[in-house]
């Protein structure tokens, strides 16, 4: 088994509102608006194992997500494997 583990301090440094943008196809114009605030600064991680199995294949488990951000804070959890080919 290997563990796994990332962290990430982000920094919101020119407090712009984010953008989101949406084009149609065949529209020759996108829409664009601004989000309802700026982000904030938060922290991003992810933890884990990996464990190999058989010839090209790892079984993968973990959880990520951000922690911060009030109601936008998210967890995620993640079960899977991973091949070569």
């Amino acid at each position: 088994m290997r563990p796994f583990a990332r962290a990430s301090y982000r920094v919101e440094l020119k407090d712009d509102a984010p953008e989101m943008w949406v084009m149609a196809q065949g529209s020759p114009v996108p829409f664009t608006t601004e989000t309802y605030r700026p982000d904030g600064d938060y922290l991003a991680y992810s933890v884990g194992v990996a464990a190999p199995l058989q010839a090209g294949l790892t079984a993968v488990a973990g959880v990520s997500g951000t922690a911060g951000r009030g109601d936008l804070s998210t967890t995620a959890f993640r079960v899977g494997v991973q091949g070569r080919f």
